[in-house]
């Protein structure tokens, strides 16, 4: 089942990252309507991959809210298929 939901914290971020990866919008990095994959964080920042799998770069969280311009949206699939609780 997918989940989606506009996170306004980096605690709700990493919350949903437990679950799984997410799709995370970046559109003031590469203009609007560009996705990237989130695979983990930690208290700085946030691991992400590209689309090939195996190129892992970090963003700290000022670099993710700042220059990445997050947005907020995430878009996942938890790995049991269940949707979480909002």
């Amino acid at each position: 089942m997918p989940r989606q939901a506009r996170l306004d914290s980096a605690s709700e971020l990493q919350a949903w990252l437990a679950q799984g990866p997410l799709l995370l919008d970046g559109h003031r990095w590469f203009g609007v309507g560009h996705w990237f994959v989130a695979i983990a964080s930690d208290a700085g920042g946030v691991f992400i991959r590209d689309s090939s799998g195996y190129d892992t770069h970090y963003l700290s969280w000022a670099r993710l809210y700042g220059e990445v311009g997050w947005s907020g949206w995430a878009v996942g699939v938890r790995p049991t298929g269940e949707v979480p609780p909002a």
